[in-house]
């Protein structure tokens, strides 16, 4: 693997993160501010709930991930792959 492919998937990925927190922040607003649409700021919760602690006396380390995930994050993370597949490949 090239340093350019890598560099690609770092694009790629942090493209699609950012585009989901903007697609969830803006689903957690309208669903605050709109009776209406508060279906937009339920969400599915996928990750550990207790994370991994490795304690070998001298450190100690901590694994873990949570995504809150509602309906305007996936459609911004399918936009986000969207905009990679079209301007960046």
């Amino acid at each position: 693997m090239n340093s350019r492919s890598s560099n690609n998937i770092f694009i790629a990925i942090g493209l699609i993160l950012l585009c989901g927190l903007i697609g969830g922040g803006i689903g957690e607003a309208l669903g605050q501010n709109f009776k209406n649409l508060g279906f937009l700021k339920q969400s599915a919760v996928i990750g550990m709930t207790n994370p991994l602690t490795l304690d070998f006396k001298l450190i100690a380390i901590t694994f873990g991930i949570k995504l809150n995930v509602n309906l305007l994050s996936l459609i911004g993370m399918l936009v986000g792959l969207f905009i990679y597949i079209k301007k960046c490949r």
